[in-house]
């Protein structure tokens, strides 16, 4: 009979640790997106993405390098980044020790008075009382059969690396917001000097249309136009200077700093690496610190789910209790007081099955949610990428035409002086040529700053810009 329900007992075991086996998954990296093709028809593909250059081989401003250094030390948003990545190594760890045994110690000293109506102590005096001490510990395992307890563990892990990968991609976005606000303020400086110059211009061409007035040659409409011109020009002048005020305290406070004056570069001095090498797509997946955040969170809730098909199972656990034991002080380290006991639990949910099927929905709805998050980042990343290198080479052919426009109207301004002088154009026609080489002046700037801030934004949607021994 005895080997009987041993071999009960043990084909018992066997079944629960085969359906053990099986109650835990492995994680595969799904299928997304096939983009072989997504952008060979934009750039020649290479080996080698301009992502894997350090961000100082990008931008070579020295200024623009000591702004971006200070920012990745003194930047709000990453330094509480940091600290999720501390909070996060901490639960990595808390989860990595539910392996070991849970060892307490624990002493108590008490007086025990029995009462003399009880029918256990009814022969004893009223006055009979005792005490006892007990020093000891408590230790408790709980077995990882079934794989509950490394799925936890896995998933803190996989919330770890997301935290680091989200702070490195974190970063990549403050180096690009830092970027483009200074070489927006460069830009901004150019259109002021364009502005003064025009201001200039116009305050002398006001003088001479007045002077032209008086003589007889010109009407109070050419006067009134000028005026109106220089008005106009003075007040774009105070727009971009608003203009500039605001940036700079954007780009203050995304260094850390209190708002106030930054200095810059000169913007016929702006330079920036513009070797668009793209890699390959796959390269993608790989730089993109985003891409891989998420898919740790795809994991992470992977392994979630995991750990809720687990709890299905019972839990085997290793229970001991020992110590010293005694009515007095003097002996209680004696060989006689010495006490310990073993017991081994198997405990199956049997009553609260319908809140373990609710856990488990929960985490296969969760880890669905995490996979669509997943394939949604990498269709942004594509779509950043695209969009970058369209704005780039569409920018670069404007920047061309729009210095060609330049040139045409710089040409018109010489003409309508030539004809003015001749008495074949009116002067106010000349202010009006001068107007529109003002303009073509302001969108060339316009042109070339959005030509450099599409290669800004290409290095980061190519997912450059992180370095690891930044994020520690």
């Amino acid at each position: 009979m005895n080997r009987f329900i041993k071999h009960i007992g043990l084909l018992f075991i066997s079944i629960l640790f085969i359906q053990g086996c099986i109650a835990t998954k492995k994680y595969e990296r799904p299928e997304t997106y096939s983009v072989d093709s997504f952008y060979a028809d934009t750039l020649t593909e290479d080996t080698i993405s301009m992502a894997t250059l350090d961000w100082r081989e990008i931008y070579n401003d020295p200024i623009l390098i000591g702004y971006i250094d200070e920012g990745l030390k003194n930047n709000l948003s990453i330094l509480k980044a940091k600290q999720n990545i501390l909070a996060s190594e901490s639960i990595f760890k808390q989860r990595r020790s539910n392996y070991l045994p849970s060892i307490n110690s624990a002493f108590s000293v008490g007086e025990n008075y029995l009462p003399t109506n009880s029918y256990l102590f009814q022969d004893r005096p009223s006055d009979t009382h005792y005490t006892d001490i007990v020093l000891g510990g408590v230790f408790s395992w709980e077995l990882d059969i079934w794989g509950r307890i490394t799925s936890l563990k896995r998933s803190a892990a996989a919330q770890y690396m997301q935290t680091i990968n989200a702070t490195r991609y974190l970063q990549t976005v403050i180096i690009s917001q830092i970027v483009r606000n200074y070489y927006t303020l460069v830009s901004l400086d150019a259109k002021v000097r364009i502005l003064e110059i025009t201001i200039e211009n116009r305050q002398k061409g006001l003088e001479i249309i007045n002077a032209l007035k008086e003589a007889g040659q010109e009407n109070a409409v050419g006067v009134k136009q000028s005026e109106a011109f220089l008005y106009k020009a003075e007040g774009s002048l105070l727009q971009i200077m608003n203009e500039i005020r605001l940036v700079e305290n954007s780009l203050s406070i995304l260094l850390g700093r209190t708002p106030g004056p930054v200095d810059r570069a000169n913007w016929d001095n702006i330079q920036i690496n513009e070797e668009l090498n793209i890699g390959i797509p796959i390269q993608l997946l790989q730089n993109r610190t985003d891409v891989q955040a998420a898919e740790y969170n795809l994991i992470s809730a992977f392994e979630l789910t995991n750990s809720a098909r687990a709890s299905f199972y019972p839990t085997l656990s290793i229970n001991a209790a020992g110590g010293f034991n005694s009515m007095d002080f003097d002996n209680l380290f004696s060989i006689n007081s010495l006490f310990g006991n073993v017991i081994g639990n198997l405990t199956l949910p049997l009553f609260n099955q319908r809140k373990l099927r609710t856990q488990k929905e929960v985490r296969l709805a969760d880890q669905q949610i995490a996979y669509y998050d997943y394939k949604e980042t990498i269709l942004n990343a594509y779509k950043e990428v695209s969009n970058s290198l369209y704005t780039y080479q569409n920018f670069q052919e404007l920047v061309k035409l729009k210095r060609k426009e330049n040139r045409a109207l710089l040409d018109a301004v010489l003409f309508s002086e030539e004809l003015q002088k001749q008495g074949l154009a009116s002067y106010l026609e000349v202010i009006y040529a001068k107007d529109n080489a003002q303009v073509a002046q302001f969108e060339i700037v316009n042109a070339r700053l959005l030509q450099i801030l599409s290669v800004v934004e290409l290095y980061r949607a190519l997912g450059g810009g992180w370095q690891p021994s930044e994020i520690k």
